[in-house]
């Protein structure tokens, strides 16, 4: 395996020096930030991310209001307690893309992210506990634990871990970046 460092000072000499390379690579998340994001707020990123794996994000940025109201504000302990029939009305939601894989993601994900919550405080919290060296580390629990494949890691980049910077972080800010995605994160900050 390829130490980072190399490849790191590999790619600042490529763009002009360190400095260079670090600008290009945005500012730094605040963790302390993160602990604060509530757990709805943690799972609706989730869920935005797996809904829009593989499908036209354009769509689901159009539809994401009416994700949050089929998905109950996508508040974790009030999803868990819905009956199968909730789940299976959803695959009939026009408000939502009805995509019964995906919606199962959420159901899984919010008992996923109701566990962490229980074990840390909250999810936030966990993640701005998480090393920020081990984002490898990090990626393989969310990977082993979170359901919805690497739409799951990319969403915590999303909601503002720090992490290691890494080869593939600036493509996951990139996704990240997408009009209104910007702005809705900027709102759900605003209700924590």
């Amino acid at each position: 395996m390829v130490d980072f460092q190399k490849i790191r000072a590999r790619a600042a000499k490529r763009k002009g020096g360190e400095a260079a390379l670090t600008s290009l690579l945005g500012p730094t998340p605040d963790n302390a930030a993160l602990a604060k994001i509530a757990d709805d707020r943690i799972l609706s990123t989730m869920a935005e991310r797996v809904f829009a794996a593989g499908f036209v994000w354009r769509v689901i940025e159009q539809k994401w209001p009416g994700f949050e109201e089929a998905f109950l504000g996508f508040e974790p302990k009030r999803l868990l307690f819905q009956p199968d029939d909730f789940w299976h009305d959803l695959t009939a939601d026009k408000r939502i893309v009805r995509n019964p894989q995906k919606i199962k993601s959420v159901r899984d994900n919010a008992a996923f992210v109701e566990r962490v919550s229980k074990e840390h405080g909250s999810f936030g919290k966990f993640l701005a506990d998480w090393p920020a060296g081990d984002q490898v580390g990090l990626m393989a629990y969310l990977g082993k634990h979170g359901a919805g494949s690497a739409a799951i890691p990319a969403s915590i980049f999303c909601a503002g871990w720090s992490g290691t910077p890494s080869s593939s972080r600036p493509t996951w800010r990139q996704r990240c970046a997408t009009p209104g995605s910007t702005s809705r994160r900027a709102r759900h900050r605003r209700r924590t």
